[in-house]
């Protein structure tokens, strides 16, 4: 099936309504109906699902920041594992410090 802008857009309104259910947001729920409005809507999504992702890491360095220094609320290594970078071995990021 060759993509045109009205199965894009279709697929696009599909994810933005699985989104609204994770993140408890809004979606227009009708289909874009130009290049520049699909755009700005993928724009939206790609946002959105970034916040998403980055949003547990987040929560754990900020609970850490407010956390006594003798009580962390989880672990090190609980928080590193929540990074993209985690995937990246110690003994490289030491190198490059």
């Amino acid at each position: 099936m060759a993509n045109t802008i009205e199965s894009l857009a279709a697929r696009l309104t599909a994810v933005e309504t699985k989104l609204t259910t994770l993140a408890g947001l809004q979606a227009p729920g009708v289909d874009a109906a130009s290049i520049q409005e699909l755009d700005t809507r993928l724009t939206i999504v790609e946002k959105t699902v970034n916040d998403l992702v980055t949003k547990p890491a987040a929560d754990a360095v900020a609970a850490i920041v407010v956390a006594p220094a003798t009580q962390a609320p989880a672990p090190v290594d609980a928080v590193v594992a929540l990074s993209p970078s985690a995937a990246v071995p110690l003994l490289l990021i030491l190198y490059q410090m």
